[in-house]
């Protein structure tokens, strides 16, 4: 069973997975991810992904003023873990704990990029695991990202919110067809 759990006294943990895992130019600093998270008051959360009380990633999200959608800001299996099937089980379990949708990024497909084929795995296994494609592209934290959710109720308006929770902004444009 898939829970997630504040990461407490775990933070040398949950720091070695997310930066293992994401470029550094698309990370935040830990100390300010963790500052939000610790606020009572911020809708952000840093988290322990665990089956049966076991690490086996890291999230953190944000969630809307009404605890029914999220926005997904960095998910990551241990690369220990990987290829059990604990990547599709942790997105099962966010976007059945938030009833209304999940948002993401996913970085663009682009086939000049030096990681094309990694974009077009992490791409692929976001839509196999039931998130769709939003139709638009976001430009913040170091890259260009498509925007997945699993839901059409998780709007352009709440990840903009959920942006705001975070002192993010971005630049959103219509992604073009072909």
């Amino acid at each position: 069973m898939i829970t997630l759990t504040p990461v407490g006294n775990q933070r040398a943990y949950w720091t070695k997975i997310y930066e293992d895992s994401f470029p550094a130019a698309e990370q935040m600093r830990t100390d300010k991810l963790y500052m939000l998270s610790d606020d009572p008051s911020s809708r952000a959360h840093a988290a322990l992904i665990q089956q049966n009380q076991t690490n086996i990633g890291i999230v953190y999200y944000v969630v809307s003023v009404d605890d029914s959608k999220a926005f997904i800001l960095y998910l990551a299996v241990d690369p220990d873990r990987r290829g059990d099937g604990l990547g599709s089980q942790a997105i099962s379990y966010l976007t059945q704990r938030f009833m209304n949708g999940i948002i993401l990024e996913s970085e663009v497909l682009d086939v000049h990029a030096n990681n094309r084929t990694d974009r077009q795995r992490r791409y692929d296994f976001y839509l196999r695991n039931g998130l769709m494609d939003s139709g638009y592209l976001s430009d913040t934290l170091g890259g260009v990202f498509h925007l997945l959710r699993s839901s059409q109720q998780v709007s352009l308006e709440d990840y903009f919110d959920f942006l705001a929770a975070l002192g993010l902004r971005s630049r959103v444009s219509v992604k073009e067809e072909g």
